[in-house]
């Protein structure tokens, strides 16, 4: 059955998207494929074609093919597309370019609250690409100011117990371990972890990453932890951490796995990326200083890395 926010003579039938339209009497098929954005723009241009019948999903479409998206850190892409897929494009997908106005774009920011500004921000760079392209004449976000919130995005505060990732890996397959053990004594992000952890940038005495956020090289001393936790990985692909088929892991599949393993585990409040935190805050236990937190962290500013650090009790000697 077709969905009810596809437009006409697109419909949903299985994984993928078909265009029928009538030719000559008859109706024809077109398959585009499993991919929404990418099927309501290749329906724009069936459809009609011209430059006046673009729509906000074309722009949406070409913004995620374009080079400045392709060069934004791996989390903010993800992030990108998951504003546009889940939230922008069934506001505003099927709508003409021209037809945004400033006001729709003020709703839309107001009713999603903390999060609307970076909803704004995307609909603003799809919207200066269409531009470029000639596909519209202005952008409905220009005057739009950045509204302030009441409600203030909740930051996490939480200290990271070794007692909990044990309980966690305890319960974990051997490829969701070596995922963990690698993590917390490193801090990668787990982009990083995933898709750039590579066996020809092992040598004999550091591990080389070229950190995706950042694009910049850390080269992590082996010790002999790391070292066994790296050497037990069976070499099976170009990435030394893979799955159980030996094939290197897709986000969504870890996720997936991840959190089956945390509900095992039965330790409440664990995030994958806890980690990384725990990776800051014992480095601070250890060294007593922040600094090397911040550079185990890869952060350019020591607050970001104090966002890490939250929750964490501070040791302090008493008075003699």
């Amino acid at each position: 059955m077709a969905k009810r926010d596809l437009p006409p003579r697109l419909h949903k039938r299985g994984k993928n998207y078909i265009y029928t339209p009538y030719v000559d009497g008859k109706v024809h098929w077109h398959n585009l494929g499993p991919d929404k954005i990418t099927a309501l723009s290749k329906w724009a241009e069936m459809e009609g074609g011209d430059t006046g019948n673009k729509t906000v999903g074309d722009a949406f479409h070409a913004y995620l093919e374009s080079k400045e998206f392709a060069e934004l850190a791996e989390r903010t892409q993800e992030e990108y597309r998951r504003y546009i897929q889940y939230h922008m494009m069934k506001v505003f997908g099927l709508t003409l370019l021209g037809d945004v106005q400033p006001s729709h774009v003020s709703q839309y920011v107001h009713k999603k609250g903390y999060v609307g500004n970076r909803h704004r921000s995307v609909l603003s760079n799809a919207y200066q690409l269409a531009n470029l392209k000639g596909w519209c004449e202005v952008n409905p976000t220009a005057p739009f100011q950045k509204i302030v919130h009441k409600a203030k995005e909740p930051k996490r505060v939480k200290e990271v117990y070794l007692e909990d990732v044990l309980k966690i890996r305890e319960v974990a397959i051997p490829e969701i371990q070596r995922v963990m053990d690698i993590a917390w004594r490193t801090g990668l992000r787990k982009s990083d972890l995933l898709m750039r952890l590579l066996w020809d940038n092992l040598s004999d005495t550091h591990l080389r990453v070229e950190v995706g956020k950042t694009r910049r090289p850390l080269k992590f001393v082996l010790d002999e932890a790391l070292r066994e936790v790296i050497e037990s990985c069976p070499r099976r692909s170009d990435f030394i951490l893979t799955n159980s088929e030996g094939a290197p892991f897709t986000v969504s599949g870890f996720d997936s796995t991840w959190q089956r393993t945390r509900a095992r585990s039965c330790v409440e409040d664990f995030e994958f990326n806890d980690l990384r935190r725990f990776a800051a805050q014992e480095t601070v236990r250890i060294s007593r200083d922040e600094s090397q937190a911040q550079k185990i962290l890869d952060h350019t500013h020591k607050n970001t890395t104090r966002i890490y650090l939250a929750g964490m009790a501070i040791e302090v000697q008493p008075l003699r």
